[in-house]
């Protein structure tokens, strides 16, 4: 039985999220209760879209996820849908964040 899908990566040097998109969106399909954590939002670049990404694939879970501080409307839609947010600062201060 596979009951969730984590996808982890360090977000500025490998594929964003939406590069596994179809493989979550799939995986979700065969298995309705299939939960979804995704690490985002611990990156410095302006063009990372993973929080937003991670939102909209229904993720249950936001590893690290400090730039949420530069997106008040999605931090208020992250409290709405309860999703956990996990940090980690002796990671972030490790990887010079």
């Amino acid at each position: 039985i596979i009951s969730g899908y984590d996808l982890v990566n360090e977000e500025d040097t490998t594929p964003p999220i939406k590069a596994f998109r179809k493989i979550i969106k799939s995986a979700q399909a065969s298995n309705i209760d299939l939960e979804v954590f995704l690490h985002a939002g611990e990156s410095v670049s302006r063009k990372n879209d993973n929080l937003y990404d991670a939102f909209l694939m229904n993720t249950r879970r936001i590893g690290h996820g400090f730039q949420l501080i530069d997106h008040p409307y999605l931090i208020e839609k992250v409290k709405e849908k309860g999703i956990c947010v996990e940090v980690c600062p002796v990671s972030n201060l490790i990887l010079g964040y």
